[in-house]
């Protein structure tokens, strides 16, 4: 019994002794609020490349030249009364227009030259601007893309004889920036 009794006791010491108490923390002298700082630094993510896409939507550059009249005939004073002095250059409403659209996530300029046809240096053509220029298309609807545009008009005198003939070509050049 007495086994009993000594094995009874150490029980309870062992019970006893694995048992803990917890203590709340106490506060921090040198942080009264117990507050902390949030701290953050920036890392630069990964740029895209530029990306150029420019639509380039021509009018089917086609013009009629129309000679000049020779007016009426004056009998009194053998000459045309009203005759005209100059050809007149007309095309579809539309037919002389480029222009630009820009897709791209940059700025785009783009130059446009007319060059006279070997056969017909008497042709020129001239250019509402001769410089066309759109904004980056960021933040812009597909359907709102930046655009720009010009138009043609040709001056001087077309042969008698032609007929569809390509008096010039017009070129346009983008640049970036």
């Amino acid at each position: 019994m007495r086994k009993k009794i000594f094995a009874f006791f150490m029980a309870a010491a062992m019970i006893s002794g694995m048992t803990s108490t917890v203590f709340a923390a106490s506060v921090d002298d040198s942080n009264p609020s117990n507050t902390s700082d949030v701290k953050a630094t920036y890392v630069q993510g990964s740029t895209s490349d530029t990306i150029y896409s420019v639509d380039v939507v021509w009018g089917n550059m086609e013009f009629t030249y129309t000679a000049p009249g020779e007016g009426t005939w004056n009998p009194g004073t053998h000459t045309y009364d009203g005759a005209g002095k100059e050809g007149v250059w007309s095309c579809e409403d539309g037919a002389n227009v480029i222009k630009m659209v820009n897709h791209s996530n940059a700025a785009v300029t783009a130059n446009v030259a007319y060059n006279k046809g070997a056969d017909y240096q008497g042709i020129s053509g001239t250019f509402g601007k001769n410089t066309l220029s759109a904004p980056t298309a960021v933040g812009t609807e597909y359907e709102a893309a930046p655009s720009d545009s010009t138009t043609l008009s040709l001056n001087g005198t077309l042969k008698e004889s032609a007929e569809q003939v390509t008096v010039g070509t017009v070129t346009l050049t983008l640049y970036t920036e």
